[in-house]
């Protein structure tokens, strides 16, 4: 049996020069819209006749899912690489350049000439005008004096970090989750769905590289089975949470909470029967 290899997925941002929108560049994006479509609320939230489901059916927080919904769309009737153009940027994206530091102009007979100025302060509206600290470096010192000015003056300075005067409606959140473990969640969930066997899933995936090797070779096959089942179970519950987080807007998370609609607790204990 193969082992799967971690896909490779393509950074998904904005260029603010060529949409009117900023959003950095991120890998995650893609892997958003596989979790969305592998949520059992956020399935329940594209279904087309809702108007029929029952309370019973519903999440607790059926209001955040469908408000998630109303954001982000119908992800099973859209491409990946489409969502995010015609969406994603939309939402984790802001109307506003980049900021970072650019250059005013030289000095001559003015210390900021009228069209240095003029195209600074374009530059700066792009960046939605953040505070700025705007300095003067006269050219008549040694490179080494000036950064050592400068440094002190970036001491003395505060700068707010992340902080800007315009914020997107939706932000990735901050992680400990590995490419390794966001990539093959979404393959063992599926699997999972379709109603392979846990150490099945571990041994495809390579959960346990030494373990897949023995069973291969025939050592200890029910000890190494059993062990892979562990991973693929914890791998799986991870998973079903970060679809079930990203159904309410949060990305990539794999925080546990009550309302989450977990498809192990539909699915029985043991080997499945065979159809």
């Amino acid at each position: 049996m193969s082992r799967k290899a971690i896909p490779r997925f393509i950074s998904q941002g904005a260029d603010f020069e060529k949409s009117g929108i900023h959003a950095a560049p991120d890998w995650r994006y893609e892997l958003l819209v596989d979790y969305l479509k592998l949520s059992p609320s956020y399935t329940l939230a594209c279904s087309e006749n809702k108007s029929l489901l029952k309370a019973s059916q519903l999440p607790k927080d059926w209001k955040q899912v469908m408000t998630t919904y109303s954001d982000f769309g119908n992800v099973h009737k859209i491409r990946e690489s489409q969502w995010w153009t015609s969406i994603g940027q939309h939402l984790f994206g802001i109307k506003a350049a980049k900021s970072e530091v650019f250059r005013v102009g030289q000095s001559a007979n003015k210390l900021i000439p009228d069209k240095d100025w003029k195209n600074a302060e374009h530059v700066w509206a792009e960046m939605s005008k953040p505070d700025s600290l705007v300095i003067a470096i006269p050219t008549n010192q040694t490179k080494l004096a000036v950064l050592k000015q400068i440094r002190e003056m970036i001491k003395q300075t505060k700068f707010t970090g992340s902080k800007s005067t315009i914020e997107p409606k939706y932000k990735l959140m901050p992680t400990k989750l590995r490419e390794h473990t966001l990539a093959h969640g979404v393959t063992a969930l599926k699997l999972y769905g379709r109603g392979m066997q846990l150490w099945e899933i571990g041994h495809q995936l390579g959960l346990s590289e030494a373990s897949s090797l023995d069973i291969d070779n025939g050592k200890d096959i029910a000890i190494n089975k059993a062990y892979l089942q562990i991973m693929a179970s914890k791998l799986i519950h991870k998973a079903e949470l970060i679809a079930e987080n990203a159904a309410r807007g949060r990305f990539p998370s794999d925080r546990a909470f009550p309302e989450a609609m977990l498809v192990s607790n539909q699915r029985k204990v043991g080997r499945p029967k065979k159809g």
